[in-house]
């Protein structure tokens, strides 16, 4: 009985081990331009109240912004223009544009064309 429970708890530690071993696979998969979109268009939907989902999509949009704005080679944006600014428009652009539930577009391709739509390098 003693052997029999030894073995019963290996397996399961080894089991777990496994199951902990890396993220879901959701996680390992960059968000789509599409679920990215309806995070900023929730976000700037107008209601009565500030609920806690609003900001969290709020939090993902202007961060989807952020990890691909920082991927971008060669971009200009005059030293006049504020991160908020800058956020603010991308969060419009991508709220308004409609993707595709199954788009396959980049999200760093639709925020480089959005730069260079509205501050292009001269």
């Amino acid at each position: 009985m003693k052997a029999s429970a030894h073995l019963i708890a290996t397996l399961l530690i080894l089991m777990a081990d496994k199951s902990v071993a890396s993220p879901h696979d959701t996680y390992n998969k960059p968000m789509s331009i599409s679920q990215w979109g309806d995070h900023c268009r929730y976000t700037l939907e107008k209601t009565n109240e500030m609920d806690f989902g609003r900001g969290v999509s709020h939090g993902i949009c202007i961060g989807v912004i952020r990890a691909y704005s920082n991927e971008l080679r060669d971009w200009c944006l005059p030293h006049d223009v504020s991160w908020g600014e800058y956020e603010e428009h991308h969060m419009n652009a991508a709220a308004g544009a409609k993707f595709p539930p199954l788009s396959t577009r980049k999200i760093s391709d639709f925020i480089d064309s959005v730069n260079e739509l509205r501050w292009p390098c001269t």
